[in-house]
């Protein structure tokens, strides 16, 4: 079976590469159709949970993803709640940092390893080419003290350096 990608640039691929036909995600930051993450292998059969705090993007997905979704700040989840399972194969994380705020993106990764979430395939925003590299540097040094091994460095779209992709 041949995969057709939905994603900016190619994460879901990724992780289906890693992972195959049927798999478990957490996609923070999923947004509608436009460029899905995680779109594509939820279509394959994989299941997860979505997050988004866009009130768009959260009204798309209850239109038209299987998945269900927490319209909410990923950093204002209580992800100890049991009902949710801890073992997942991909990480989709995927928040707009704001420049010189501190970022949601490290607040949220570091919280969910400090609960107990273990992901085999990771892909993370770091947005370096606008707000410079103080979230990717703080990223690749939790991922590194987690076992995570930094795969696939700086993927850019149209030549700006905006995430990271890690395996464990």
């Amino acid at each position: 079976m041949r995969f057709e990608s939905l994603s900016q640039a190619g994460q879901d691929k990724f992780a289906y590469e890693r992972i195959g036909n049927s798999g478990t995600f957490l996609d923070i930051g999923c947004g509608d159709q436009n460029g899905s993450n995680t779109l594509a292998l939820e279509r394959l059969g994989w299941t997860g949970l979505l997050v988004d705090i866009n009130p768009k993007a959260v009204a798309w997905c209850k239109q038209n993803r299987k998945s269900p979704i927490i319209a909410k700040d990923a950093t204002a989840i209580d992800w100890e709640i049991p009902c949710i399972e801890h073992a997942v194969d991909y990480l989709s994380l995927d928040i707009d940092d704001k420049k010189g705020e501190p970022s949601k993106i490290v607040r949220t990764l570091q919280h969910l390893l400090d609960v107990g979430f273990m992901f085999r395939v990771m892909t993370i925003e770091h947005d370096r080419y606008r707000i410079g590299d103080e979230t990717r540097n703080q990223v690749r040094a939790i991922c590194a003290a987690h076992g995570y091994t930094l795969a696939v460095p700086d993927i850019a779209h149209k030549g700006n350096q905006f995430e990271d992709w890690w395996v464990r």
